[in-house]
């Protein structure tokens, strides 16, 4: 992200913190971390790639198609923290870390609540079943119908009577890649918290402070998303396809999707709690800091790749 340590020997900087200070600053920083990663992987991790099955196939089982823009919309997620990490590197020298790493988490809150509304807005794929022929289905009035190319899912039942639609782009997958596309630029938090905390950390101090950040914060944070995640899938009931058995005998299991929009609702009462921490954190780069740094930096900095490639046509290793 292009972000250094700011680290000042005025009266505000905070090499004068005192231990107390610069404690509570590791710690809030990397309990705001291990929210932000918690709910990372209950709802992008979990939730997305599913919810965007569920609108091409009305199943959580992965199609060609379905993991086609799953695909594209990872690519484009870091293609865009790639090409604004250096910009967003050069904003937080110059406005701050805890702006950013609030920023970052709050961007979060719109884009969960917008997954949440296309699961509710997504193409049906359930059709009535003749009378006739209610008796391949149980008497089940009603029944999903996939689409034509869903792996290992059974249409013997169906074909007599079903229309079985191609899987197909649907609408609300552009919303998707929208998603992923502001997820990567404004959403990387970690890098916030790694520049804050050294920042506020001592030379001799840096390799302590930045393990326990990586630890508690970063790989904690991602156990426990991975913890909730499964606590929210068994408690909603969330059933995403068909056991073993069932598929040996020719049957097919359930696709509820109960524990998706629960897990965006999840993920952003998790955020919530990461910006109370965050907005209780001082800032590590004082003001008088802030100002000498956009006195140093031009505007041509916040251009994505703008130095990389300024510099790297200036290296005739870089043109060959």
């Amino acid at each position: 992200f292009g972000i250094t340590s700011n680290m000042s020997s005025t009266d505000e900087g905070p090499l004068t913190w005192s231990p107390e200070k610069v404690s509570r600053g590791l710690t809030l920083a990397t309990r705001a971390l291990f929210m932000g990663c918690c709910a990372y992987i209950v709802s992008v991790f979990q939730a997305l790639p599913a919810s965007l099955h569920f609108q091409i196939s009305g199943t959580s089982i992965a199609t060609p198609e379905s993991q086609l823009h799953l695909g594209y919309g990872l690519a484009l997620f870091r293609f865009f923290t790639f090409l604004f990490g250096s910009a967003l590197g050069v904003a937080t020298d110059r406005c701050g870390r805890k702006v950013w790493l609030f920023t970052a988490l709050l961007s979060y809150i719109p884009l969960y609540a917008l997954l949440t509304i296309l699961w509710y807005t997504r193409k049906s794929y359930d059709q009535e079943v003749p009378a006739n022929y209610q008796n391949l289905t149980e008497g089940a009035k009603t029944i999903l119908v996939p689409c034509a190319s869903t792996p290992t899912y059974n249409f013997t039942q169906l074909e007599p009577w079903a229309k079985i639609p191609e899987c197909v782009y649907q609408p609300n997958v552009a919303w998707y890649y929208v998603v992923y596309i502001v997820m990567g630029i404004f959403t990387p938090y970690q890098p916030h918290a790694i520049g804050y905390v050294s920042d506020i950390s001592k030379r001799e101090d840096a390799p302590a402070h930045q393990s326990w950040l990586g630890a508690f914060g970063y790989y904690l944070g991602l156990f426990a998303g991975f913890v909730v995640a499964l606590l929210i899938y068994v408690a909603a009931g969330g059933q995403t396809g068909h056991t073993e058995e069932e598929a040996k005998l020719g049957k097919n299991g359930k696709f509820t999707g109960n524990f998706i929009p629960i897990s965006f609702i999840v993920a952003i009462v998790v955020i919530a709690v990461g910006l109370v921490f965050v907005s209780k954190m001082d800032e590590s780069i004082p003001k008088a800091k802030q100002e000498e740094n956009k006195k140093k930096q031009r505007c041509t900095d916040l251009i994505p790749m703008f130095g990389c490639f300024s510099k790297g046509l200036e290296n005739k290793y870089f043109l060959a």
